[in-house]
């Protein structure tokens, strides 16, 4: 049996140059030279499919990602994928990478450090030990991300820290797991391994997706142009609280309704870090709902980003707002609660 690592780059492989910083220097399989203790694992295969700074990363990169993913975790001998990631865009590849290899039969696990393996006291050595031992010993069958001791669902995690070793942590929902000397399973929810389960590939993807982000002052106008002249093809709204928009000075209201009538879905979502939208609760949020604006509920801003660009791509040439927001609120891989009851649906 064995666990196959995937090599993309990332601050745990950077070195630092005089005049240009941290960049990407070391492989995957010279990552593994720099850990003594996995002389011990015989049985790790790797692979290099990029070799960058997580920032520069697109979604054409994904493709590659998660095509690497489906070629691997169907073979019978593996027991588990470890990617080897940067960290600024580690939940984006992660989260895509649940979307497009549905149905896994064993764990695809991203990881990846804040401080280069090459650097006195690096998390990066632990981090990777941690996701070889959940990759063999771990059962679980979802995309997840290890880091600093913790397992967390990539669909409900964020990156909150820039600069402590906690750079992860889940939104409104517990880690998987925690790991000491054993590997604590706090969240029993999770899709457990299954030797009869095929992984499928659905390697969907339109990037004509925008996440736009409210504040004080954002011009319609500004904003409609943005749209139209970028031929985007579908838009987040990170709104404020529970889904409100501003509807009086620079009210977005008619727009929502024009790229409902272009047939460009628009799905709120919340600036809030915990917590969901709920549309119905005031006037503003109401009145988006009525114009034609999708509640994202407890997705994440990322992850609802992520999957509108997958539901797009997956209806690419029959798109219509419904089948967009029957696929936005359907649970895939667990990006939204299964117990939210949509209180957009109440009537007064």
């Amino acid at each position: 049996m064995v666990v196959v690592l995937l090599g993309c780059g990332g601050t745990i492989s950077m070195n630092r140059n005089k005049g240009t910083g941290f960049q990407p220097e070391f492989f995957i399989d010279d990552l593994l030279k720099q850990i003594p203790e996995l002389k011990g694992f015989s049985d790790l295969e790797t692979e290099q499919i990029l070799h960058e700074d997580s920032s520069n990363l697109q979604p054409e990169d994904w493709l590659l990602i998660t095509r690497a993913i489906y070629d691997h975790i169907n073979r019978s001998e593996v027991e588990g994928i470890v990617v080897v990631h940067g960290t600024d865009t580690l939940t984006y590849s992660a989260s895509i990478s649940a979307l497009m290899v549905q149905n896994l039969p064993k764990p695809v696990i991203f990881t990846g450090s804040q401080i280069p393996l090459s650097r006195v006291g690096s998390d990066g050595r632990k981090n990777l030990i941690d996701s070889i031992r959940v990759a063999k010993e771990v059962d679980i069958a979802e995309s997840v991300i290890v880091f600093n001791n913790k397992i967390f669902r990539s669909v409900r995690t964020l990156k909150l820290r820039e600069y402590e070793i906690a750079a992860f942590d889940t939104v409104d929902s517990p880690p998987i797991g925690d790991i000491s000397l054993n590997i604590n399973i706090l969240d029993r929810n999770h899709r457990k391994r299954n030797i009869n389960s095929k992984a499928k590939y659905f390697p969907y993807l339109d990037p004509h997706v925008a996440l736009i982000t409210l504040f004080p002052g954002l011009d319609p106008k500004s904003l409609e142009q943005m749209v139209f002249n970028g031929g985007y093809r579908g838009i987040i709204l990170e709104s404020y609280g529970a889904g409100n928009i501003p509807i009086k000075n620079r009210s977005l209201l008619p727009l929502i309704n024009t790229l409902h009538e272009q047939n460009i879905p628009v799905t709120v979502t919340t600036q809030c870090i915990w917590g969901r939208t709920e549309m119905m609760l005031y006037e503003s949020g109401r009145k988006a709902y009525q114009a034609g604006a999708i509640p994202g509920y407890d997705m994440t801003s990322p992850t609802a980003l992520l999957k509108k660009m997958w539901a797009l791509g997956k209806n690419k040439g029959a798109v219509s707002i419904e089948k967009i927001e029957k696929d936005m609120h359907t649970n895939y891989v667990g990006e939204i609660n299964p117990e939210i009851i949509p209180r957009e649906d109440l009537v007064d």
